[in-house]
């Protein structure tokens, strides 16, 4: 019995293996968003990532997810999708533990709504099976982004002469009397701005808010004329005639003394000298409004040289300080935007506008040089209006999109990418961007009509921001591209417009793309076949992986090349999403 007890037991284990056999550890795979919620605009194209890590290499992975079709609709970026759901996934030779794939998708209809990771699963190379940990739901907050108008708007209980609800500028003039303005919204509530007016130029702001935040903003420009004040030689005048009509008196008074009954000779006279007494009078008030005449002018001359110093001084201090704060605020906001450029990810915007304006003052008579201006300044002829170059901008770009910017001439498009790039400062708002990784293309810029092709080479290149080594190394290159062999000794001023414009953008192109590339119109250059080529050479700068910026008044350049559109007119956001959609808005607004 003791020889088969060793037998027995083995019996027993392997009969235990096989009716409960044992655990064996699998690894863990985690299926996730990117973010833990995600808020974005009716109409807007925007980027949803899903991850899957682990600690243990994996072949091979899927996820479904799924969302409400009334809600979002599936725009790319997954293996399929249908009506509510998505499949996404890949095979990895070799393995991997993290992969990231970027979903588009276009929000519908404002509400509440969430992503869900209905399924996932991950296989090692021996085929074994992960067990997934995932997120589960992402919450999604639509808001509406449709813009609101107004009906009508009062002035003084009077309609507004010329008013369109989709005209968001008037121009209006009223006399010097009229203090402050009745302003009254129709249709929509409305916020309205002061409405006190000082003489002079003056902006109204009558302000709407949509439920899902857009802001519908009516500019009325005042002019409060000055007041026509009374002159002292007005005042001359008058007491002239006074003098005159006194005199006159006297002159009736001898002819009552010859001729009238009852009066005495001695009587007249002495009335007469009386008379004459006030004549006297008045001559001599006159000379003394004459004297403090000449002793104002001669004070007012003293106050115009001393207003000028005052201003010129004022005029140096205000730059000194302005440079010194410009400075200061470009330093520290370089340091908070380096600092935040180094943790921009795909879930954070790569470029955030927000809220940004810029007006300009702008003169409203011509001048023809310095001397002039002075002239006329001093003398109270130069007046200034205020331009709304941009008025509350705001969007978000994230790494790797590329954003078409269109609009009509004039609308504000370059002066936003000069601002981004930080060329321009704005008069309010803000852009979140890390300014390191920007390269703005523009042609032209820094050329000097005077100098060779050769010098001008050298010299746009300085101004972009190439070293003299990185110029000497594309030399060549750059006269290549631009088909100008034989032309470079020759001055710029005698070269036609698209010899210009070639020589320009092969200096704008010849470096290497930045992580965030800016184009300002630099497709629209030379003849057909430079044209096209030079769109190759942008095009693998755009899929090389940079994030793009790019104004163009090509509608096919910007719906081949870009996934959102923003489109801007009369210095506003108008709409912005996909390019297909804001470009046929585009159109149809064009007619």
């Amino acid at each position: 019995m003791k020889r088969r007890f060793p037998a027995a037991v083995i019996l027993l284990a392997v009969i235990v293996l096989l009716i409960d056999p044992p655990v064996v550890w699998a690894a863990e795979a985690n299926a996730h968003f990117g973010s833990i919620s995600y808020t974005h605009s009716t109409g807007e194209v925007f980027n949803l990532g899903v991850y899957m890590d682990s600690a243990e290499a994996f072949t091979e992975y899927s996820i479904i997810l799924s969302y409400d079709p009334a809600r979002v609709e599936y725009v790319s970026g997954a293996i399929s999708g249908g009506e509510g759901t998505v499949v996404l996934g890949g095979v990895f030779e070799g393995g991997t533990d993290f992969v990231k794939t970027m979903l588009q998708f276009r929000a519908l209809v404002a509400g509440d709504t969430s992503f869900v990771i209905a399924e996932a699963t991950a296989v090692d190379a021996e085929g074994n099976a992960f067990d997934i940990v995932s997120q589960g739901a992402a919450p999604l907050s639509i808001r509406d982004n449709t813009p609101v108008y107004l009906d009508g708007i009062n002035i003084g209980g009077q309609p507004l002469e010329g008013f369109d609800p989709e005209t968001f500028t008037y121009e209006l003039q009223v006399p010097y009397e009229t203090e402050a303005l009745e302003v009254e919204a129709l249709g929509y509530e409305a916020e309205i701005s002061e409405t006190a007016l000082e003489v002079g130029e003056n902006t109204i702001d009558i302000r709407l808010t949509s439920p899902g935040g857009t802001q519908t903003i009516y500019d009325l420009h005042v002019t409060r004329e000055e007041k026509i004040a009374e002159t002292e030689e007005t005042a001359s005048e008058g007491l002239t005639g006074e003098a005159e009509g006194l005199t006159g008196g006297v002159e009736g008074a001898g002819a009552e003394s010859q001729t009238g009954e009852g009066q005495t000779t001695d009587a007249a006279q002495a009335e007469g000298e009386a008379q004459t007494g006030e004549i006297l009078a008045a001559e001599t008030e006159y000379e003394a409004l004459g004297m403090r005449s000449l002793l104002t002018g001669m004070l007012k001359q003293r106050d115009v040289y001393i207003t000028v110093i005052f201003i010129v001084l004022a005029a140096v201090g205000i730059a000194v300080f302005q440079t010194y704060r410009e400075y200061s605020e470009e330093s520290a906001g370089n340091k908070e935007e380096i600092g935040r450029g180094e943790t921009f990810g795909w879930k954070d915007p790569i470029i955030a506008v927000e809220d940004v304006c810029m007006d300009f003052k702008v003169a409203m008579q011509s001048v023809s040089g310095v001397k002039e201006w002075m002239i006329k300044k001093l003398g109270g002829k130069i007046s200034y209006r205020t331009l709304h170059a941009l008025s509350h901008i705001s969007f978000f770009v994230y790494p790797g999109e590329v954003i078409g910017i269109i609009g009509t001439n004039g609308s504000g498009k370059s002066t936003l990418l000069k601002i981004i790039s930080g060329a321009l400062t704005p008069t309010s708002g803000f852009v979140k961007v890390d300014r390191s990784k920007i390269q703005l293309l523009t042609l032209g810029t820094g050329f000097d009509m005077e100098l060779t092709a050769r010098e001008n080479v050298y010299l746009n290149g300085s101004v972009i921001g190439y070293s003299r080594e990185f110029i000497d190394e594309h030399y060549n290159d750059i006269v290549e591209f631009a088909e100008l062999e034989g032309f470079m000794e020759e001055k710029v001023k005698n070269f036609s417009s698209g010899m210009v414009s070639r020589l320009g953008f092969a200096i704008a192109t010849a470096g290497d793309a930045a992580e965030i590339l800016i184009l300002d119109e630099v497709l629209s250059v030379g003849d057909e076949f430079f044209r096209k080529k030079s769109l190759a050479r942008i095009k693998e700068m755009i899929h090389g992986g940079s994030t793009v910026l790019m104004v163009s008044h090509g509608m096919g350049t910007i719906m081949e090349n870009c996934n959102r559109a923003v489109w801007i007119e009369k210095g506003k956001l108008m709409m912005m999403g996909d390019v297909k959609r804001v470009c046929e808005a585009y159109q149809r607004m064009k007619g």
